[in-house]
């Protein structure tokens, strides 16, 4: 799991994908754990189309319009939701069946995943916002 509060997911290739298509989440994505790797650029050599393809958190976006990108966004950040809960449900199930965990420790990852969850639903929020305006 990521640390609360990691502001690492700001990085070169966020700010370069921010440069090129506005998409205006830095505030969101703050202690998300969203990891954004690689961001690549093709252009078909005979239509002239440019294509990309971002790398995120291990999942792979194509997109060539802004639009594509938000959604495919949306999709990265379901899976991470879904993953998410999936750690906060095996916790709670840990704090209610095993006698000898440490609670405090539980809780903390739970305070912990909660957060990110938290983050990552603002994040889809701002993201649906920017495309009722599209």
């Amino acid at each position: 799991m990521e640390a609360v509060g990691n502001t690492n997911e700001i990085n070169e290739v966020y700010l370069k994908l921010d440069n090129l298509f506005k998409v205006g989440l830095a505030a969101q994505i703050k202690g998300s754990g969203l990891d954004f790797e690689r961001l690549l650029y093709a252009t078909d050599l005979i239509s002239g189309e440019k294509y990309y393809t971002l790398l995120i958190s291990s999942e792979i976006i194509f997109f060539n319009e802004i639009g594509e990108l938000y959604r495919g966004l949306i999709e990265v950040i379901e899976k991470e939701l879904n993953e998410i809960r999936d750690e906060i449900n095996n916790y709670q199930y840990q704090l209610t069946t095993d006698l000898k965990s440490d609670k405090a420790l539980i809780h903390s990852e739970l305070d912990g995943l909660r957060y990110r969850e938290d983050k990552l639903y603002k994040v889809i929020t701002q993201i649906e916002k920017y495309l009722e305006v599209k």
